[in-house]
């Protein structure tokens, strides 16, 4: 059936309205003064109760925008097992999805999926699902999730992202042309979407159009995620550009990587290795060109395995850093942590509820 917007019903703000209406009752009830300072103190210590899985997820936020990892997850399972609305549980599983807690993060979210939930939350959660299922290695299981949300009217900027990287990285080229020239046609303008574009100029030969891409998104966007870095090193790889190609992979491995990612720290490693090395540095590259396709989805390929440098590290000169305009976020289930980037959605983490 068509996507329709549905209006979810505010418990919390009635839970605030009831506990608002219950102290001023107080106040005109006939009764001792330390009578009524008890039931006030009852009253709110009950709203606190109530409302303590809200305070965790706002802690866990806060632990994440301060870089403390291990804090942050303890207080959102915490949030997760006092009793939060979907839509707040949908953004704490797709954190531990990215953050290594996979299959916490699909029980959680297979949960959200058996409740009467709003339409929205429901495709929100078939999102998030599928990054879980696509960092388990069920690729096919993960298309077949989002085209099923896809064909029931819903889209949004994660859908366009998502699917057309799983598509990209099971070479479905045709699928993703079609994902990717929608994406297009709505305005989807985040700059993993604009990774995956690039991704497509590669598999289809548009290598001087990938270049524009990818320079601008490392040299302009300096952006946080790593595989516009590894992309951009591929096209330098096929352009004999082996110095600038090694730069790009250099600067990728001082960018966070998570389960969700499509390329790994010892994957770029290695092929920072194997172009790194001078006596096999041409076969190597002329293998990276002959499987572009493996290479591009981070995938192990013919020659990689040999992939080695006993050598000096390569100095890769300093990246400048823009520092990105960010506005405060406005969603009180965002969970924003400082290296956040969009490669996948609604991961945001923030304090602001």
């Amino acid at each position: 059936m068509p996507y329709t917007k549905q209006t979810k019903f505010n418990k919390s703000a009635l839970l605030f309205l009831v506990t608002i209406g219950l102290l001023i009752a107080t106040f005109f009830m006939p009764m001792p003064r330390w009578a009524r300072l008890l039931a006030d103190f009852a009253i709110v210590g009950a709203f606190m109760f109530l409302r303590r899985g809200y305070i965790y997820f706002s802690q866990g936020a806060a632990y994440f925008k301060a870089g403390q990892q291990e804090k942050a997850m303890k207080k959102l399972r915490a949030a997760v097992k006092a009793g939060i609305e979907a839509e707040y549980r949908i953004s704490v599983a797709s954190v531990f999805v990215q953050k290594g807690a996979v299959d916490e993060g699909i029980a959680i979210l297979e949960k959200v999926l058996k409740e009467n939930t709003t339409v929205s939350d429901t495709n929100r959660a078939k999102i998030a699902l599928s990054m879980g299922l696509w960092s388990k290695g069920e690729s096919k299981q993960a298309i077949e999730l989002l085209e099923q949300v896809k064909e029931n009217g819903y889209s949004d900027e994660g859908l366009y992202v998502n699917l057309s990287t799983y598509l990209l990285a099971d070479n479905q080229i045709e699928k993703a042309k079609k994902v990717i020239k929608e994406a297009d046609e709505k305005g989807v303008a985040l700059n993993a979407m604009e990774d995956n574009r690039g991704w497509l100029d590669i598999l289809s030969g548009r290598w001087n159009k990938a270049e524009e891409i990818f320079d601008r998104l490392v040299n302009e966007e300096c952006v946080a995620f790593p595989e516009p870095y590894v992309h951009g090193a591929q096209v330098a790889v096929h352009k004999n550009e082996t110095e600038k190609a090694m730069t790009y992979l250099s600067w990728c491995l001082a960018r966070p990587f998570s389960s969700t990612s499509t390329f790994t720290t010892d994957y770029v490693k290695k092929i920072l290795a194997g172009i790194q090395n001078g006596a096999t540095s041409k076969d190597f590259c002329a293998a990276m060109e002959e499987n572009k396709a493996l290479v591009a989805a981070g995938k192990d390929f013919p020659g990689l395995e040999n992939a080695a440098f006993d050598g000096p590290e390569f100095q890769a000169p300093e990246q400048k850093r823009r520092l990105p305009e960010k506005a405060p976020a406005s969603d009180p289930t965002a969970i924003t942590a400082d290296d956040d980037d969009d490669r996948m959605p609604d991961t945001d983490l923030n304090e602001d509820d």
